[in-house]
This record gives structure tokens, sequence and C-alpha cells, in this order.
């Protein structure tokens, strides 16, 4: 299936109706940036790399499907096994432009490092072309979903918060059982007394660590990073009036992006107010999107 195909609309995956949105796999959370327009969806684990989506385009997305749980798509494709064999994986959206992520092989694992966006043929590196890559074609009835859902930062924190009250209650639980025991079991209560200390203490770690957890969200964002969402939004738009339409050799995501398609379609585009198409030499219709 095409990036089109899979995004920003409702698959049935693990027999649940879901959405997969556009993540990115990044290390900046190890790294302890600014959070800023990126929110996490699934903390580095020691082996990979975390994966981060876009806040406002995940507010977007709910706004359409406000029922849906939402997932990101490189996360899912993780989990399912499917991020393996090659050092670079392509996701079309055409024949040259899509997502693509660099994986790196540890043993016999391949993990992966980063994503980014193709333009033009070219990855980011300006080196490796797409036709060098690995294409992945994602057959959703192969999909298993991550134990992790994309939220928006308020949610995650809220979740967070709600974990730690859960296991402060616990502790103080576990304390008052002990005291009880402790005045009528006594001689009971001291075989067992290395145990139920070590429970306590792990209980306060574990709350002590989501208190972390709480403190870094709030303070910390993510380093800026661009928003291609509205560009991709109208690509997308542009390829269901023409699935054939390519982009420009030279065009890129932080610049101008050149879209080429059918004469045909001149009339539709003709309708479209953020649309100003212009006939090319070899009568074809080309469209300007300026980048962000």
């Amino acid at each position: 299936m095409l990036l089109g195909d899979l995004l920003g609309k409702p698959l049935v995956i693990d027999g649940k109706e879901i959405i997969l949105v556009d993540d990115r796999i990044s290390d900046i959370g190890v790294v302890g940036a600014e959070i800023d327009t990126l929110v996490e969806i699934e903390p580095p684990d020691g082996v990979s790399p975390g994966f981060y989506i876009s806040e406002p385009s995940l507010v977007a997305i709910r706004t359409s499907y406000p029922d849906h749980t939402m997932y990101g798509l490189w996360q899912t494709l993780y989990h399912s096994g499917m991020l393996s064999g090659a050092e670079f994986v392509f996701l079309p959206f055409n024949e040259n432009s899509g997502r693509y992520a660099q994986l790196e092989k540890q043993g016999d694992t391949w993990i992966p490092v980063i994503s980014d966006v193709v333009t033009g043929g070219t990855l980011a590196d300006g080196i490796t072309e797409v036709s060098d890559v690995y294409r992945l074609d994602v057959d959703p009835s192969l999909l298993v979903l991550p134990d992790e859902q994309a939220m928006l930062h308020r949610e995650r924190t809220a979740m967070i918060q709600q974990r730690s009250r859960r296991r402060y209650w616990q502790t103080a639980i576990v304390i008052g059982l002990i005291a009880v025991v402790g005045a009528i079991y006594e001689g009971a209560v001291m075989l067992s007394h290395s145990s139920q200390v070590s429970l306590i203490e792990d209980l306060r770690a574990e709350q002590r660590s989501l208190n972390e957890r709480i403190g870094t969200l709030t303070r910390t964002r993510l380093l800026n990073e661009p928003d291609y969402n509205q560009t991709l939004e109208r690509i997308f738009h542009l390829h269901t009036i023409d699935p054939g339409l390519e982009t420009a050799q030279a065009s890129r995501f932080d610049d101008d992006v050149i879209l080429l398609l059918s004469r045909d379609t001149l009339p539709f585009l003709k309708t479209i107010d953020w649309v100003v198409p212009e006939i090319t030499d070899d009568g074809g219709v080309a469209v300007v999107l300026s980048g962000e």
C-alpha cells in the first residue's frame, strides 16, 4: 500500500479500527532537548530511539476522528517486525516521494535510527537514490498494535499522574496492612519483614520515577522541527485528483515543492483557491507548493 492509503484514515488492525498517524523516529529525547511541537508516543527503550508526533497534526486528526485510537506509523511497523533487512526502508507516496527510515544492524537485529521525508527521488543525505533502497509494501493484515497509543501532551501527563496516584495508594495500603498485621502478629511480621520492606521500596521508587517523568514532561519540550503537515495534506489532496502526479527533481520540503500533473486536471485545479496551475512546455500542468 502507498503512504496515502495508510495515513490519516481508518484501518482495521488486530480487529480494532484505528488511525495511523505520521510519526517520526528520533533520538532527540535521549539528549534532553526542548519539547516544542512534538510529543512523545513511546520513549527510547535503551535499544531503539523514541517515536514522536507533531501535536498540532494529532489535534487536527482527532477533530475528524474523535472516537478512534491513534498509533504512529513507524511505531506500528517497528512493533510488527517490518523494519529490517536493509539500511534504508522507503514508504512511497509516489515514485519519487514519501518517507524513509534509516536502520542499523546490531547483531541479528535491525534497529531504527531516524526517519525523514523523501522528495525528488533523493533521500535527505542527498546521495542515496530512492531506486537504491528497499521499498516497503505494507499489508495491514500483518500489522500488530503497539502497547502505547499516540496522545496529546496533556493526556499523557494526566495518565502518568493517575498511575502515580495509584502507586501512592498501593504504597499506603501496604504500609497500613503491615502496621495492622504487626500489631496482631508481630512474630509473623518479623519473618516477612525483609520482603515487605523490599516491596515498599520498589513501590516508592516507581512513584519517584513517575513523578520525575511528570516533571520532565512539564519542564521540557522537543526541538522545533519543520512542520510539513500542510504541504503533505495538499499533496495528498492533489493525489486524489491525479494519482499519477510526480514531484520535480529539485523539490525540497524546506523550499518550494513542484508537482507535475496531467493536463486533464487543469479544470479541477482552477477550482482550488491555494493552487495556481501553470502549463509546462510539454503540455502538462505544474503546481508550486511553498515550503514552510
